[in-house]
């Protein structure tokens, strides 16, 4: 499947690598920088080259033009994914800049925010220009400010590119809550995600460390997508009967659904979403329950130890490895017993408290959908040839030890398997049929 990577900030697809006038602010005090501590590692001339040689491809509008000329060439491209990536030149200078520059009045700022604007102003351009049969979106390193740009934008331009999705991804990249920021695009949701009649496949995070605190509703606005085989979210403060009436929308088209580092609040427990997930929602295939917890509980550990770890969906990385979205066959399920050669690099490091693990697994860009975080083990002392899919749907929801106050890594891992238990005892025994 064709892929375009459109790599923003620093370099710019087809345009050479160079230094983005809207990547530093003080870009101009670069030199003096320099002046002000051993810089002899550093190439200052070829730095200098790279921002006059930026400031020619943005003011010329070359870096819209090349994108454009590359969608029209790629007749038969799919996926277009937004990275923010540096080379090992951009990352000595960076590095010096961050020893050297004074933090309370620095002379240079870093800052993706203006780099990210263009990016998605251009490639929005670029796809409408181009006519570009494009139908899958990766980033996982936007910024939320932004997106406010989209807010400016012509309805039917936003209509014109929504109609063809049918993958979304998107990871917010931030250092503080975006409540507001994503509140203000509650309109550019609802005209996007309304649009986008097609959609199979979407996944909307946030920081760990920085859970939204919105209505699901805000951002989803009741929209009903008849072909919506995998859905997932991260870092979301919610009612259970949010998540419970979203699964329940699409109990007939979804095979997965992802909730990592979702956090219910007061009030709500998670049983009542796991029963409604085993109940009703026959043709789930895999469920990820990935760090999920109480808000209040959250907010303790947060309080205690000040330093919870901001475990994204996709690592700093402009490797095609860190990908959400990997190759799907129906029906292959993972082995109940954990025999799944990824579980160690997907689950190796994570334990009951706070994970430092960073190797949550990203898109791939070959089908489209959703892939669980992790295989799937069913943690249950019982003796051999057992039949532990029905021995796990004979439970009731009422124990699954749920005690509405925390949830720890063992209770997450028999839920996962409880949730998909009546679907798999059905499917085996159709197919012995």
């Amino acid at each position: 499947m064709p892929v375009l990577f459109v790599l923003f900030s620093i370099r710019i697809l087809f345009c050479g690598n160079a230094h983005g006038p809207f990547y530093f602010t003080g870009r101009d005090n670069i030199p003096q920088l320099l002046s002000t501590a051993d810089s002899s590692k550093l190439n200052l001339a070829e730095h200098i080259h790279r921002l006059e040689e930026q400031r020619r491809l943005v003011s010329s509008n070359e870096d819209l033009n090349s994108l454009i000329r590359a969608m029209k060439s790629f007749t038969s491209l799919q996926h277009v994914k937004i990275l923010r990536v540096q080379d090992e030149a951009e990352r000595d200078l960076r590095s010096f800049i961050d020893r050297h520059d004074n933090p309370l009045d620095p002379l240079v700022v870093v800052d993706w925010n203006p780099a990210c604007i263009r990016a998605i102003q251009n490639v929005g351009l670029a796809l409408l220009e181009a006519g570009s049969p494009a139908n899958r979106f990766s980033g996982p390193q936007i910024n939320p400010q932004a997106t406010l740009t989209l807010k400016r934008a012509p309805v039917q331009l936003l209509s014109a590119l929504a109609t063809k999705l049918t993958c979304l991804e998107i990871h917010f990249d931030a250092m503080r809550y975006v409540n507001a920021e994503m509140r203000e695009l509650s309109e550019v949701f609802k005209t996007l995600f309304t649009a986008a009649k097609n959609m199979e496949a979407i996944h909307l995070g946030f920081p760990s460390r920085l859970p939204l605190d919105l209505h699901l509703e805000d951002i989803f606005h009741n929209v009903h997508w008849e072909r919506l085989r995998a859905f997932g979210i991260q870092a979301w403060r919610l009612d259970s009967e949010e998540i419970i009436n979203f699964a329940r929308r699409h109990r007939r088209s979804l095979r997965g659904l992802r909730l990592r580092d979702v956090l219910l609040k007061e009030g709500s427990m998670w049983k009542d979403i796991l029963s409604m997930l085993h109940d009703e929602m026959e043709n789930l295939e895999w469920v990820s329950l990935r760090r999920i917890d109480y808000s209040n509980a959250f907010d303790e550990k947060w309080a205690t130890s000040a330093d919870i770890s901001d475990i994204q969906s996709f690592p700093n990385s402009d490797s095609e490895d860190d990908e959400m979205f990997e190759p799907y066959v129906p029906g292959n399920y993972h082995n109940i017993n954990g025999d799944d050669d990824d579980d160690n690099t997907s689950l190796g490091d994570e334990s009951d408290g706070l994970s430092s693990h960073n190797g949550d697994v990203g898109p791939r860009a070959n089908q489209i959908e959703l892939i669980p975080d992790n295989s799937l083990s069913a943690p249950l002392l019982l003796p051999p040839f057992t039949n532990q899919w029905e021995v796990l749907s004979s439970i009731p929801a009422d124990d699954l030890e749920d005690d509405g106050r925390t949830v720890d890594y063992r209770q997450r891992k028999i839920w996962e398997a409880w949730v998909i238990s009546k679907s798999r005892v059905s499917a085996s025994q159709d197919r012995c049929r």
